[in-house]
């Protein structure tokens, strides 16, 4: 199961229909709320379908029942079939019973606006849906494409009859309503299993569990998986200089043909070997070995191997894979002092476990949501977004990275450092899952 966000299943966060929903954390039979279509275009991955179990489950949380609508964004696609959730006391439902659905549309510039007007007019003239009001929730901070911002989808559902439009936008920019979050049974799930699954899973990547090491989780799901990795790898060991326990890192590379590993070890190699003449800090004296491992995911074994022997005291082991299960990645980011994540859903999850930045593994259409997190921490800390982002430039399309060129002082002054510590309590805290909430409610 890839963690490309290409896992099958997200655990906890829907509540399936012969589940229910634990009591006393809903409404009662009496109030339920209105009933709601959610069409969910999507790409590649399953971040886009994440995104809308996430709603569904806010929707749920307020009594309605839901059936939500995958609607592929390749050119040639059959039909998705409906997936129906509702609470534990309705009996289960197909999309032909609902009555006078509210809408709801996420995310958008995934696809094409007439296939998405294709499908809503089919929709309701199957059904026989009323075209009264709409929700539109578009992901966060997207670099806007020609004619794909969020107001021409608005316009798209006004030309075909809907009255009432209401136009979201997930993120960190101004006018964005936040991040949606993991809900707290999922979390609460994560942290209930951890300590029983933690020991099988680390022996499955060959590393040793022990309070006395540091732990590093990596998820790089874009093309720019070399750099990503070195700038993770290298900044990181500069940022924990002066802790001297064993650091284990585990990367996550989505992209990697498993042929292709054995160049990925090769180019961590070669970077950690780079003297201070050419990068400014002398990797060697920051470790005293580091192992690089590369596991075949399909067969658990190990495919390629290498080992670096420097002049520090910290031990590092660095295991590479190209697929992760989902309660796998959970108990790691659990475990993590830090991470790298990419994309809007493996940020949400960050930010709801650990509540703070990651390192970020930039997609070029997510430029603007690096630029707003840029705005949000200050000018002050523009270097030190800078030494955690890693992409592709969507204008000049170079790989845009920054790696630490210096150790010889503290990377934060004090007044940095606690800039940074509050700027990370208030991007945690930017959560839109009761605006949502509310939001829903406000059309009943």
């Amino acid at each position: 199961m890839n963690i490309t966000h290409g896992v099958d299943s997200f655990p906890g966060s829907i509540i399936k229909a012969s589940e229910g929903i634990r009591s006393g954390n809903l409404l009662s039979e009496n109030n339920r709320g209105r009933d709601m279509v959610i069409i969910n275009p999507y790409g590649n991955g399953n971040g886009d379908h994440i995104l809308a179990k996430k709603v569904a489950n806010i929707a749920l949380e307020q009594g309605c029942r839901v059936t939500i609508s995958p609607l592929s964004n390749m050119l040639r696609s059959q039909s998705d079939p409906y997936q129906n959730y509702a609470l534990q006391y309705d009996e289960p439902h197909t999309i032909d019973q609902l009555i006078n659905p509210l809408f709801i549309v996420l995310p958008l510039s995934v696809i094409n606006i007439k296939k998405l007007e294709k499908h809503v007019d089919e929709l309701c003239t199957k059904f026989n849906f009323p075209r009264n009001d709409a929700i539109l929730i578009e992901e966060m901070d997207i670099l806007p494409f020609p004619g794909k911002d969020i107001k021409h989808y608005a316009e798209m559902l006004r030309r075909i009859g809907f009255t009432q439009i209401s136009e979201n936008k997930l993120g960190f920019d101004e006018g964005a309503i936040g991040y949606i979050p993991t809900d707290d049974r999922t979390l609460n799930e994560i942290r209930e299993r951890f300590k029983n699954e933690l020991h099988l899973l680390l022996d499955s990547y060959n590393v040793s569990l022990s309070t006395g090491s540091s732990y590093h989780l990596g998820y790089i799901s874009s093309e720019c998986f070399y750099t990503g990795a070195q700038a993770f790898i290298t900044n990181t060991l500069c940022e924990t200089l002066d802790d001297e326990r064993p650091a284990n890192f585990i990367i996550n590379l989505r992209q990697v043909q498993s042929n292709a590993m054995g160049s990925v070890i090769e180019s961590i190699k070669s970077i950690l070997l780079l003297g201070k003449e050419h990068t400014g800090v002398d990797y060697l004296a920051l470790f005293s070995k580091v192992k690089i491992t590369a596991i075949d995911d399909k067969h658990g074994k190990v495919c390629c191997h290498n080992e670096i022997s420097g002049q520090g005291n910290k031990i590092v082991s660095i295991v590479l894979v190209r697929s992760m299960p989902k309660n796998i990645y959970d108990d790691f980011l659990l475990l993590a002092d830090s991470g790298m994540v990419s994309g809007d859903q493996s940020l949400s999850e960050y930010l709801s476990l650990k509540e703070k930045l990651p390192y970020y593994d930039m997609q070029p259409w997510k430029y603007s949501l690096v630029e707003s997190i840029k705005k949000l921490y200050g000018d002050s800390l523009g270097n030190y977004i800078d030494q955690r982002v890693v992409g592709r430039d969507p204008y000049s399309w170079d790989v845009r990275s920054s790696f630490i060129s210096s150790v010889e002082q503290p990377l934060l002054s004090d007044k940095q450092l606690a800039r940074k510590n509050e700027a990370d309590k208030i991007i945690a805290t930017k959560k839109a899952d009761t605006y949502i909430g509310e939001l829903i409610k406000s059309h009943f």
